[in-house]
């Protein structure tokens, strides 16, 4: 039974508690559940960086040309679909070792837009072309934006924290 104002009434004891339901299973609150949604994209993330960090060699990415690496990051982010919290440990490994940041940020938005949980949803409410039509406009963008970002020369700032730049 709702009370007059339609609202669920969150100030009993009940909807704050975390014992258990009928069934004796534990209810877990919302940032309990965030936790236990992210935590596994964070260490995957995490994992992901540490082992670019040991065997990507810098010599390996300095020879090659920073347009060639946005296009490449933005073709791995659009294909692997890693989320955002999994995708910035990962671009931060990438850019000490000397990446582009421009790459890093392509890689960053085809990650974190192009999830099949995103096109599934796009495909549904709009169709199999506009998906197409999305996707391509979202990689077609992260390449231009990381292809500007390279041409303004962006450095990180002189404040940055050392782990910023280097390991």
């Amino acid at each position: 039974q709702l009370p007059p104002s339609g609202l669920p009434d969150v100030s009993s004891e009940e909807a704050h508690s975390h014992e258990g339901d009928s069934n004796g299973t534990k209810r877990l609150s919302g940032l309990e559940k965030a936790v236990e949604r992210t935590a596994p994209w964070v260490l995957i993330g995490l994992l992901s960086a540490a082992l670019l960090h040991v065997f990507l060699p810098p010599a390996w990415i300095a020879r090659i040309p920073q347009h060639i690496q946005v296009v490449g990051l933005a073709a791995v982010g659009s294909t692997v679909s890693v989320p955002a919290l999994a995708g910035l440990p990962v671009a931060l490994a990438y850019l000490s070792k000397g990446g582009s940041p421009g790459a890093t940020v392509a890689f960053i938005i085809t990650g974190a837009l192009l999830t099949p949980a995103s096109l599934q949803v796009l495909k549904s409410a709009s169709g199999t072309m506009s998906t197409f039509l999305s996707a391509g406009i979202v990689i077609i963008t992260s390449i231009l934006a990381g292809m500007v970002l390279n041409t303004l020369h962006w450095t990180p700032p002189d404040g940055a924290p050392a782990s910023f730049t280097t390991w």
